[in-house]
């Protein structure tokens, strides 16, 4: 039995999409056998994916879209077939959140939020939905990540957002954030995930401009795997030689 990865939550424009698109690059580049399911109308993964696997990126990466009242035995399915099964849901309360919620196999969901008033707003119902699920799927284990966090030392909005977090039962809050950095915008042009795209610029800068260079997109992406799936990341070439 494979391990599922649901990202959703319900608010929308938290980046979602590119999380679960990240996330399901990173997994394939450690060698898993992962697959990408989009349940979003809006199908923002499966054109990342599409346009990745045109412009020959390697690993390729499965991406396939199912929607509807058999989204939960196409999960259990997938489970079964696959080592890694990494679900993006989309951003608001629907049929394919609630079902992928009550699936027994999704043990883990990251729900990305910003720190913003309008986005904490929606915690409340995330809880709701967290316990009604756990009706049907007991080992559902509910995360908040904080997305696209500012960067400033001096703005605690993240902070006294963490802090809210405590107030809910069933509601936790991963270690990791991740700030709003250009670099996630730039890998999404580029098909790629944003350790690969940062990669590539550093191997592309003179010494003395790559020395200088500080990843931290990658590098927080980094902590969030290894948070997420338990393992350490370590970029791989395809060709079994680490870099």
């Amino acid at each position: 039995m494979g391990k599922v990865f649901l990202i959703g939550g319900e608010k929308g424009g938290t980046g979602k999409s590119t999380i679960a698109t990240n996330l399901s690059i990173m997994s394939a580049l450690m060698g898993h056998d992962v697959i990408l399911l989009d349940t979003d109308k809006q199908e923002s993964s499966t054109r990342f994916i599409s346009h990745r696997n045109d412009r020959g990126f390697k690993p390729t990466l499965p991406c396939v879209q199912v929607r509807g009242k058999y989204l939960n035995s196409e999960i259990e399915n997938l489970a079964h077939r696959y080592e890694i099964v990494v679900i993006d849901s989309g951003g608001r309360d629907s049929i394919e959140l609630r079902a992928a919620m009550a699936s027994p196999s999704v043990k883990c969901m990251v729900s990305p939020l910003q720190p913003s008033e309008f986005d904490l707003e929606t915690l409340s119902t995330m809880d709701e939905l967290v316990y009604l699920s756990l009706a049907y799927n007991r080992n559902l284990k509910a995360y908040i990540l904080f997305n696209q966090c500012p960067t400033h030392s001096k703005i605690t909005t993240t902070k006294e957002a963490k802090e809210l977090i405590d107030t809910f039962d069933n509601l936790s809050i991963l270690n990791t954030s991740l700030g709003h950095r250009v670099a996630f915008q730039y890998a999404s042009s580029n098909s790629q995930g944003v350790v690969e795209f940062e990669e590539q610029k550093l191997k592309e800068m003179p010494q003395y401009q790559a020395n200088k260079y500080a990843p931290k997109a990658s590098e927080e992406m980094k902590k969030l795997y290894k948070e997420v799936f338990g393992e350490e990341f370590v970029l791989n070439n395809n060709q079994g030689e680490r870099i």
